[in-house]
């Protein structure tokens, strides 16, 4: 098997350097993008910063109507089935002439907060408002119980899990992921699109939620692409990290111990835990105004003030950097401290008064890129290509004042940033990389006479500046 996959590793090799090639735009960014999108309903998503953002659903038939969380980090749907006091309506499968129930199909699911149990049930769903008009069939889960799961006052009653087929559970069952069935029962293109608005006390919220696209007027900026290095979560690497005008020292690696992930169900921003020790000591340095205690960047106490924006003003800004998939080229995400500084009211001395909370906290899973930082971004899940893409949303928080310095001109490989989990491989793989490295040898001199002999014929790929191609990505492996 392993003899094969570099065979075929190689014929790609050959194909790359020989082959006539389509420009990178067609090869890698797949996505409607529109100016305006007749099939969809926008803004459709509400809720709250710390709840969550939801979308109605239709489920069954005839349709019975929910509002679900909108997760971009878990696999799997699953709706209320049955009363719970913080909700106050659930599906009923028996009402429901097309639900299939699925025998021995028990399922346990815990998330970074919250659980619950259920069992699988297969049946139609459509989301009007987010351009899925035709009913698909899904596999579902039914909650029965379910400990810390709903919230109260969150007016929602189930999650929509939008993350890649490998985190779909129960893994004995192979389901199919919920963007996979849309894809393949709606014909729509394997690509989502989200943009979360808070608004400036961060409790009345709203979003977009496109399936199949992207709308450019949520943006108010070009969108810089990263890839995705394993299709499980959405995860991407971090190259880099700056405190104010100060670099985070640590390697690259520490920044993914052990995954950054995209996700709209987190609504906080979370760091390793070594990481989270340097940023939070280098904030601390920062705020000189005031002397903030441990327990406020350790998000137990909230700090109040009559002037919440003299408060903003004491603390740094926040830079993440990306590696992009054009060649040679990193983009920065901008966090402020209107974003990572958790509004709140609060009763103090002089009554009522605004308070903050800080929303960064430490992490046992790596990195996750929450809400914090989607409510700045138009974020695009372009599947298809294996990539993430964030646009400055025309909703975001950025200053008025706020200059985006030019993208970076400045290379990082973030093969070597991602920590690998495992550092030991089988002989077998081993020995594999070597016959590759043999193969790779190989194809060189060949790919050099390609192109020194001025590439005759239809055996050869350009660009229009007439250089050589060079926009190659292997697969990465655990």
């Amino acid at each position: 098997m392993a003899l094969l996959s570099i065979c075929l590793l190689f014929l790609v090799l050959w194909t790359c350097c020989c082959l006539q090639c389509h420009s990178l735009s067609s090869l890698r960014f797949p996505v409607k993008f529109r100016r305006a999108l007749s099939d969809v309903t926008l803004p459709n998503l509400n809720g709250t910063t710390t709840t969550g953002y939801y979308v109605t659903v239709q489920l069954g038939s005839p349709p019975q109507e929910f509002n679900v969380i909108l997760d971009t980090g878990s696999s799997n749907f699953a709706i209320a089935g049955a009363p719970h006091e913080f909700i106050t309506r659930y599906y009923n499968v028996a009402d429901s002439t097309t639900a299939r129930r699925v025998d021995s199909s028990d399922i346990t699911i815990a998330y970074t907060e919250g659980s619950w149990k259920g069992s699988v049930v297969y049946d139609v769903i459509t989301i009007p408002s987010a351009g899925l008009v035709d009913k698909v069939t899904i596999p579902m889960a039914v909650i029965t119980s379910s400990d810390s799961f709903f919230v109260t006052e969150s007016n929602w009653e189930g999650i929509l899990g939008m993350g890649y087929q490998a985190l779909a559970q129960p893994q004995s069952l192979n389901l199919p992921s919920i963007m996979d069935s849309f894809v393949s029962s709606a014909e729509v293109e394997d690509v989502f699109s989200i943009q979360l608005c808070s608004s400036a006390d961060q409790e009345a919220t709203r979003g977009s939620f496109i399936i199949g696209g992207a709308d450019l007027s949520l943006s108010a900026g070009p969108i810089e692409w990263t890839k995705i290095v394993q299709k499980w979560f959405y995860e991407i690497v971090i190259i880099g990290m700056k405190v104010g005008n100060q670099d985070v020292a640590l390697d690259c690696t520490d920044f993914n111990d052990d995954r950054t992930i995209v996700d709209s169900g987190t609504s906080n921003l979370r760091f390793p835990t070594k990481v989270y020790a340097v940023l939070v000591q280098m904030i601390k340095e920062l705020v000189t105004q005031r002397s903030f205690t441990d327990e406020f960047y350790a998000s137990e106490k909230m700090f109040c003030s009559t002037n919440i924006n003299e408060v903003y003003s004491w603390f740094p800004n926040i830079t993440i950097y990306l590696p992009s998939v054009d060649f040679n080229v990193t983009f920065p995400l901008y966090l402020f401290p209107q974003n990572y500084l958790q509004f709140a009211v609060g009763t103090g001395a002089l009554g009522t008064e605004s308070c903050v909370k800080f929303a960064i906290f430490p992490s046992a899973t790596g990195t996750v890129l929450g809400t914090v930082v989607m409510e700045q971004y138009y974020v695009v899940f372009n599947r298809s290509a294996g990539t993430v893409g964030f646009a400055r949303s025309s909703c975001g928080t950025f200053p008025s004042d706020f200059s985006s310095p030019a993208i970076i001109e400045r290379y990082i490989n973030s093969t070597t940033c991602r920590l690998e989990k495992s550092s030991r491989a089988s002989s077998l793989r081993i020995a594999s990389y070597v016959l590759l490295g043999l193969l790779v040898l190989t194809a060189i001199p060949i790919c050099i006479m390609c192109i020194y002999n001025n590439c005759v014929g239809k055996y050869c790929c350009k660009n229009k500046s007439g250089l050589l191609s060079d926009h190659s990505y292997l697969p990465m492996e655990d």
